[in-house]
């Protein structure tokens, strides 16, 4: 929050056209966030335009240094996946790596009608220190809907697959979870 503030506040002063754009994106964020942070899934089509005023953010702060391609088939928009999911990965990426004009950072957001897969190149920070903490949320979450989260990491790159779920799937997952706190 107080970085966007900083960004906005510097844009401001040197360009107002910029700023305008960068308050559109900031404020499409954080009304997702909100709207979002309480719901078991959204569909992918949601995540993705949330994703794109996220990038956007990013990009005005760091420039050319971040890449972001996002490929979706048209079958998986109207498909499920928890909230934030896919911001939690880019930040994740963006957090861990060097991401600079010289070194960008490289993101692929792909979708087929099964599997979303976000990969990035590795290129560590020095001294980046990670308590995994985001990606085991991210695995406990997908454990309420029978999903499995897949990790793989090698010099090169950073992938996570994460399957997507249909409307059907998350009710009786959410009825079997329902009917499951009953009898406690």
């Amino acid at each position: 929050l107080f970085n966007n503030l900083s960004v906005l506040k510097s844009l401001i002063i040197y360009d107002n056209e910029k700023a305008v754009n960068f308050t559109q994106n900031f404020t499409d964020v954080y009304r997702y966030v909100l709207k979002s942070k309480d719901l078991p899934t959204v569909t992918l089509q949601n995540e993705i335009e949330f994703i794109n005023s996220y990038v956007n953010l990013h990009q005005e702060r760091l420039g050319k240094g971040l890449h972001v391609n996002i490929e979706v088939d048209p079958e998986a928009f109207q498909k499920q996946i928890p909230p934030l999911a896919l911001q939690l990965l880019i930040e994740n990426a963006i957090k861990h790596n060097i991401v600079t004009r010289t070194l960008p950072l490289h993101i692929d957001i792909k979708a087929d009608k099964e599997i979303v897969t976000i990969t990035n190149n590795v290129q560590p920070k020095q001294g980046s220190y990670s308590t995994e903490t985001g990606l085991k949320n991210l695995v406990n979450r997908y454990r309420m809907f029978n999903g499995k989260v897949k990790i793989s990491k090698d010099e090169e790159k950073f992938e996570v697959r994460i399957p997507l779920i249909n409307g059907d799937e998350k009710l009786e997952n959410i009825n079997q979870d329902e009917s499951t706190d009953n009898r406690r």
